[in-house]
């Protein structure tokens, strides 16, 4: 498991150089996503090398790398260190919301990854507020007729609205 996580990172790097064969892109993708919901868990220390490879990948335009790289950011978050590191990560509230013009497919790893962000420290939540996350929920509430994605939607608004015991 962990122990090959480190050629899988290296393999990405020059992809995002040269634009690497959509195909090969897709099964990275697939890869670090399936890191990231294994048993054993990525070591902590890992994550750090993980979560900006997988922010990168949302920059593609192509649906299948979007949700496999949202499902693994999802995944990691689940995590309160891991969301909070992750809502510091430079780019990632922006990434995060360029997905909200993507598939639909890619809609319910995004709620979740939101929701386990702000779920997290109040610096992860304000990070997500400050990318302006608010309207584009607001948006899915409105838009969506999907109920697992509304509630999870309203998940993560309470949690944004609640704030933290600290």
């Amino acid at each position: 498991g962990a122990g090959g996580l480190a050629p899988v990172l290296r393999h990405l790097q020059p992809l995002k150089m040269n634009h690497a064969d959509i195909t090969y892109l897709r099964n990275c993708a697939w890869t670090l996503s399936n890191f990231c919901r294994g048993r054993p868990l990525v070591e902590y220390s890992r994550i750090a090398d993980l979560i900006p490879e997988l922010v990168k990948l949302l920059e593609f335009r192509d649906v299948q790398v979007h949700c496999d790289a949202a499902w693994g950011l999802s995944n990691l978050t689940m995590n309160d260190r891991t969301a909070a590191k992750l809502a510091s990560n430079p780019g990632t509230g922006t990434a995060l919301v360029g997905l909200f013009s993507s598939d639909a497919a890619v809609l319910y790893p995004l709620i979740r990854t939101i929701g386990n962000i702000v779920s997290g420290t109040a610096a992860a939540t304000q990070a997500m507020v400050n990318a302006n996350i608010l309207p584009h929920l607001a948006h899915v509430l409105e838009m969506s007729q999907n109920k697992n994605i509304r509630k999870d939607v309203f998940w993560a608004l309470s949690n944004m609205l609640a704030g933290t015991t600290s």
